[in-house]
């Protein structure tokens, strides 16, 4: 029997690479199955129009009038612009 054999070696290096491969392969799935969930989530809660609702909006004011509901409304123009890609500087 040889010293050294070099098909041994060359075939448990692979089966590394392998397993690193789909180690990697399943950490990309996971994520993308975690940012899909994440994605989800924020819509149902927004109702996937990207606004909320006026309950919702009235618990980050300090004074609910309508200078803050003005305000409320021309931030959710320009995040809506801004997710759009409308954006022109």
């Amino acid at each position: 029997m040889p010293k050294f054999c070099i098909g041994l070696p060359l075939q448990e290096t692979h089966h590394q690479e392998r397993a690193q491969r789909d180690a990697t392969r399943k950490a990309a799935w996971e994520s993308n199955a975690r940012q899909d969930d994440v994605k989800k989530g924020v819509q149902s809660t927004t109702g996937g129009g990207g606004r909320g609702t006026l309950a919702d909006r009235a618990k980050y004011q300090f004074e609910a009038d309508s200078d803050d509901d003005a305000m409320e409304n021309e931030i959710d123009g320009n995040l809506d612009e801004l997710h759009g890609g409308k954006f022109t500087p």
